[in-house]
């Protein structure tokens, strides 16, 4: 009699902490659940601002971006910046460098390592 009064007590505890795992597994799924739509509603908000601004792109150039985004793992244009190319992060030469300075600030520039369009910035 006190083994199996013994066993229920132990099944008691074992069903408690089974509820108690069941009722963190639900929350844990709900909160998964709230943190994948709000991250589904920021994709949808980010790429309804890209389509907008790829609507404003000469066809040519974002035909070239997009090319390039395929060839490079998603990113088909790079900041140049501290002399290096945010995209394969290698440090411009001093001519290279010397040539996009140059170049007009509506001229389309690209990384001469991996071929991506650099955008130009203060600091580059």
């Amino acid at each position: 009699m006190e083994r199996l009064e013994s066993a229920e007590a132990e099944h008691a505890q074992m069903r408690e902490l089974a509820d108690d795992l069941d009722a963190q597994v639900a929350d844990h799924t709900r909160r998964r659940d709230e943190a994948f739509a709000e991250i589904d509603a920021d994709t949808e908000q980010t790429k309804a601002a890209r389509d907008k601004l790829a609507a404003e792109l000469p066809d040519d150039l974002l035909a070239l971006y997009e090319r390039l985004r395929a060839s490079h793992s998603g990113v088909g244009a790079a900041e140049l910046a501290h002399k290096r190319c945010g995209g394969c992060r290698l440090e411009l030469n001093p001519s290279d460098l010397r040539d996009i300075g140059n170049a007009a600030a509506d001229d389309v520039v690209r990384c001469e390592e991996c071929g991506r369009i650099l955008v130009r910035t203060g600091d580059a």
